[in-house]
């Protein structure tokens, strides 16, 4: 007579198989969280110790409630429970975590610890871990139910499910032990024995779970196989994914404690405004405003009158900024990314030993366009809402994608100022570069109601919305539609004037290198157009520059053109940080103590790419050349006579118009040349996903 079967868990007492599942499910929840915590903050898991307290208490955590979940399902009645209770419990567990992580604002697994708290939201591979634990989730969930009735009688099944669920911690380690190493020892990319070694253990635990399976083994290793690959292949591909080839900054890269690298500024803020005209301040212009803040930022530092954007608008403007080369050498657009082979501020001072972290409030800025390369911590934090529609499936949409998609995560202005103070309060001591990125004087404009004009909305307003300037034809209308830009240029004045103010709490202020500006300005019918990306006159390109050193008490006023291209150059040179003699802009370090003695200005070149027509304009003396490539159309104007640009001087300044003409030719030849010195032949390809498509459509970039 043969000996009766004994399955997985059967040699463990009854009594005692809830703590056993208990166990199981804590760990590999605390290591799951573990890979997590991990990808979300590199540089605070250098070393294995580091990651024990988010898997601890998350795994705690996970023990209340298997706990409390356990007691729930044997507390039923009779006839509604099920013969066993660690499986549904386990089940609802899964289910009640995945739920709490829906829930969560916060950036961890689970959300019951947050390990980074200036994260605003979700990373992205914490995210695209999510879906995955979800799924894994609702299998484990079916699984769970199907082994309370089928594994009655079948003990293969009993078995199968049993030998699963042993082996689900050691994969979760094995996972977490996978995460560590690509981070911090394959920096810059992942060998693939890395990745046969993770698809190794999946196939080990599904053999171990699957062993002595004779009649259901089909079906069992079928469910097995697909959790365990969903939860792997989610762990590989988001350590694969979104993730800079920088070396991740440790204690022995960075400079020290309270020491600025080179002796420069220990602290940089940069402050990009997005379509913000000069003249909406009222530093730039009596009567705009009030913008009290931004005046007194421009007090104690160097207002540039005269200040260019590098185009009209966001991706080359903002392309130039962080690289300090013309939209004519990076061409950075819609479809193309900035080019891995221009170094941007944030490498370069990250490089250099600061802690770098942005927080950017435009869908365009996504890490897949590049802009995300040497920043330690890169947020895109949308605060500009585009719906498709106000019905369920709109609105349920939009709810998913806050908590899940940080490239359109909805937050407010107030959101992005406290996340870049948590950087300074947590990391007051030690150098850092913080980029800030607002929306709110980009269409549509919706200003808080503190700000909103007073009055009626003009009637008609087309399709209920007064923020979109698209098709307003009446004067009370496009009067409507200033007002409200004016309104969304004080409510950003109030956000610049909060984080001042928390950085003098902080004592941060004084030693600070702060830059304030804008990526582009914004039409209102100066030339028959409005909003943006349609032409390169001044409303469009004239955009405030205010560089504030550490330690400066008195404001100067610097006249005279000159690019936020520079802003590469001179914030580097603030910092003493090196950077390649190419960059084709020039620092403005002697000009902000407003002293321009040998400072020969070379003309400024202004270029719009990929919008609606190209266009080229240079500045040169007196003069502002604007030539549109495609209908080979040309522009010249007087600015001492005509800062409007309303008369052209094409047919009446020969002269003028062939330098200007020269000079344009000039850079392109330059440009031409740069593009295949740095080889930049080829695109970057960046691809643009349905929701980016929409929200471009939705902004005005796509039709």
């Amino acid at each position: 007579m043969s000996e009766p079967r004994t399955d997985a868990l059967d040699v463990v007492p009854q009594s005692r198989q809830l703590a056993v599942v208990a166990l199981v499910a804590a760990l590999t929840a605390g290591f799951l969280d573990a890979v997590v915590s991990v990808l979300s903050a590199p540089e605070d898991f250098a070393s294995w110790p580091a990651v024990l307290p988010p898997l601890a208490l998350t795994a705690g955590i996970v023990l209340v409630l298997f706990g409390a979940l356990a007691a729930l399902v044997a507390a039923l009645p009779a006839r509604l429970r099920p013969s066993g209770v660690a499986a549904p419990a386990l089940a609802l567990t899964a289910l009640v975590a995945s739920t709490a992580r829906f829930a969560s604002p916060d950036n961890t697994l689970l959300g019951f610890h947050d390990c980074r708290p200036e994260m605003l939201v979700c990373p992205p591979y914490a995210a695209r871990l999510f879906l995955p634990l979800l799924v894994g989730s609702a299998l484990l969930l079916a699984v769970a139910w199907f082994a309370e009735t089928r594994g009655r009688t079948d003990p293969d099944v009993r078995d199968a499910i049993a030998r699963a669920l042993l082996a689900l911690p050691f994969l979760a380690a094995e996972m977490a032990a996978f995460a560590w190493a690509s981070v911090y020892l394959a920096p810059r990319g992942l060998p693939a024995v890395a990745c046969g070694l993770l698809a190794a253990g999946i196939v080990g635990a599904t053999a171990f779970a699957l062993r002595r399976v004779k009649r259901t083994a089909p079906l069992i290793a079928g469910v097995v196989l697909l959790g365990m690959a969903v939860a792997g292949g989610g762990v590989a591909g988001a350590v694969l994914s979104d993730r800079s080839d920088r070396p991740v900054p440790t204690a022995a890269t960075r400079a020290p404690r309270g020491v600025a690298p080179g002796g420069g500024p220990r602290h940089v803020v940069l402050i990009t405004i997005d379509a913000l005209r000069a003249d909406a301040l009222s530093c730039y212009r009596e009567g705009a405003g009030p913008t009290p803040n931004i005046d007194r930022l421009a007090a104690t530092g160097a207002l540039f009158t005269d200040a260019m954007a590098p185009s009209d608008w966001t991706l080359p403007a903002l392309a130039s900024a962080m690289t300090g080369f013309s939209p004519t050498v990076h061409r950075t657009v819609l479809g193309e990314a900035l080019p891995r082979e221009l170094p941007t501020l944030a490498e370069l001072l990250s490089d250099a030993g600061y802690f770098t972290t942005a927080v950017v409030a435009n869908a365009l800025l996504k890490p897949r366009s590049g802009f995300s390369r040497g920043f330690a911590v890169y947020t895109v934090a949308t605060t500009k809402s585009a719906p498709a529609s106000l019905d369920v499936n709109g609105m349920l949409g939009a709810q998913i994608a806050r908590r899940f998609s940080p490239a359109v995560a909805q937050a407010t202005s107030a959101d992005l100022t406290r996340q870049a103070v948590g950087v300074l309060e947590q990391r007051r001591d030690e150098p850092v570069f913080i980029w800030l990125h607002y929306m709110d004087t980009h269409g549509p404009y919706e200003p808080p109601a503190a700000y909103a004009p007073k009055g009626l909305v003009p009637a008609p307003v087309p399709e209920g919305k007064p923020g979109l300037v698209a098709n307003l034809h009446t004067p009370g209308q496009r009067a409507w539609a200033q007002a409200l830009y004016a309104a969304e240029a004080r409510a950003v004045d109030e956000q610049v004037g909060v984080l001042l103010r928390e950085m003098e709490r902080l004592k941060v202020a004084d030693d600070a290198l702060i830059v304030l500006t804008a990526d582009h300005g914004e039409a209102f019918w100066e030339h028959g157009m409005a909003t943006h990306a349609n032409g390169l006159y001044a409303e469009l390109v004239q955009v405030p520059l205010i560089v504030k050193r550490p330690g400066s008490r008195v404001g100067v006023r610097v006249a005279g053109p000159v690019s936020t291209q520079a802003v590469f150059p001179t914030v580097l040179g603030l910092c003493r940080v090196p950077y390649s003699h190419e960059v084709q802009a020039d620092s403005l370090e002697s000009l902000l103590k407003g002293d321009s003695r040998g400072v020969a200005p070379r003309p400024v070149v202004i270029a719009s790419i990929g919008a609606n027509e190209d266009r080229l304009a240079v500045l040169f003396e007196a003069f502002k050349y604007i030539r549109s490539i495609g209908a080979g159309r040309e522009e010249l104007y007087d600015l001492s006579r005509d800062p409007g640009e309303q008369m052209s001087l094409v047919l009446v300044a020969p002269e003028t118009l062939a330098r200007g003409r020269a000079l344009a030719n000039a850079h392109l030849a330059q440009a031409a040349a740069l593009r295949q010195r740095l080889g930049l032949r080829d695109a970057t390809p960046m691809p643009l996903d349905e929701d980016t498509r929409r929200r471009m459509r939705a902004l005005g970039y796509l039709r």
